[in-house]
C-alpha cells in the first residue's frame, strides 16, 4: 500500500469512528435518562458490547495497515540439510511441496532448499565420478 493510500485509510478510519462514537454518544445519553430503570442493565450490557465491537474493529484495521516486519533471512542449515535428506529418502520424495510441508515452511524457501539439495548432490556425485576416473 502507497502512502496516500495508508492516509486514505486512515481518514476513512476516522470518519468511521466519528460517525460510531456520535451514535453511541447518543445512545449512552439516552440510557442516563432511565438509569436504575427497568432493563437498565440489559441496555448498559449492550452498549458496552457495541462499544467493544467497535474498537475491536478499529484496532484490526489499524493492525492491518502497519507495514508488515521484514522477512528475516533464510538459511539452509546442514542440520536442515541432513533433516531433508533423511525425510526425503524415507518418503521418496523431494519436492518443493514435501519440504514445504515437512519443514512448516513457504514456497520460496523450499526452493533455496530444494536447489542446496541439488547442489550437494550433485558436488557429492562430482566427487565420486573425479575418483572413479
Amino acid at each position: 500500500m502507497y502512502a496516500g493510500d495508508v492516509m486514505d485509510k486512515y481518514i476513512e478510519l476516522y470518519n468511521f469512528l466519528y460517525a460510531k462514537t456520535q451514535e453511541l454518544r447518543s445512545e449512552f445519553s439516552d440510557m442516563g435518562a432511565m438509569c436504575g430503570g427497568d432493563g437498565f442493565a440489559e441496555r448498559l450490557e449492550s452498549f458496552v458490547e457495541k462499544l467493544c465491537r467497535v474498537a475491536d474493529h478499529a484496532s484490526h484495521e489499524i493492525e492491518d495497515l502497519k507495514p508488515a516486519p521484514p522477512e528475516e533471512e533464510f538459511t539452509v542449515t546442514d542440520e536442515m540439510m541432513d533433516e531433508a535428506l533423511r525425510a526425503g529418502a524415507e518418503e521418496h520424495d523431494f519436492s518443493i511441496g514435501f519440504l514445504q510441508r515437512h519443514f512448516c515452511i513457504g514456497f520460496s524457501k523450499a526452493c533455496k532448499l530444494q536447489e542446496a539439495l541439488i547442489k550437494k548432490c550433485a558436488a557429492a556425485l562430482g566427487a565420486k565420478i573425479e575418483n572413479n576416473k
